[in-house]
């Protein structure tokens, strides 16, 4: 709300009716609290001047508001385009890293499909169908260490089996999401492989 020493024709109430018109102006533009700011930077833009009469004010406050809008529009217009012009397209893989995740899956596969039965079963399962642990010691009437403890060593197996000398690092499970768990394990496979 604005001083009462820079508008002394204006009572408070007077001054407080202007300010909600204000704000309902600027929200056709702007969201809540930028309609309060763009309000009160129309009252700063006016403090310095002297205006007889609300009419002649309010009317003068409105067309500030719907300038300052009109402006700030155009600034954010402007910086989305910056941005989206200088953005790079993170989410969409080249040629030769689709190629490398095509030979990278064909590994992969061929080495699950080596893996001694139990731990083959117990691999598909689980990062094929999504299953627990224990859902999948349900299903195959074991108990739920044994499967930990064929995923365990079939996860070292294939880690030893698949780790590629020039790049020690890769993450199977990141690189082929359709051996990856449900959504509601993802969190846990960054250590799968």
């Amino acid at each position: 709300m604005p001083a009462m020493e820079h508008f002394p024709d204006l009572t408070p109430d007077q001054i407080e009716r202007t300010t909600a018109r204000l704000h309902r102006v600027a929200r056709a533009w702007v969201d809540d609290a930028g309609a309060r700011d763009l309000a009160q930077m129309a009252w700063l833009k006016v403090s310095a001047g002297e205006f007889s009469g609300v009419r002649k004010l309010e009317s003068f406050l409105i067309g500030v508001v719907r300038n300052l809008a009109r402006k700030e529009a155009r600034g954010h217009s402007r910086r989305a385009h910056r941005e989206e012009q200088v953005a790079r397209p993170e989410g969409i893989p080249s040629a030769a890293e689709l190629a490398e995740r095509n030979e990278l899956a064909a590994r992969l596969a061929k080495a699950i499909g080596e893996l001694p039965e139990p731990q083959r079963t117990a691999v598909l399962l689980r990062y094929d169908q999504g299953l627990t642990a224990a859902e999948i010691a349900r299903t195959l009437d074991v108990g739920p260490g044994t499967i930990r403890t064929r995923l365990s060593r079939a996860r070292k197996t294939l880690r030893d089996k698949l780790q590629d000398s020039t790049d020690p690092q890769i993450n199977w499970a990141l690189i082929l999401p359709a051996w990856a768990p449900k959504p509601t394990v993802s969190s846990a496979i960054g250590v799968v492989f």
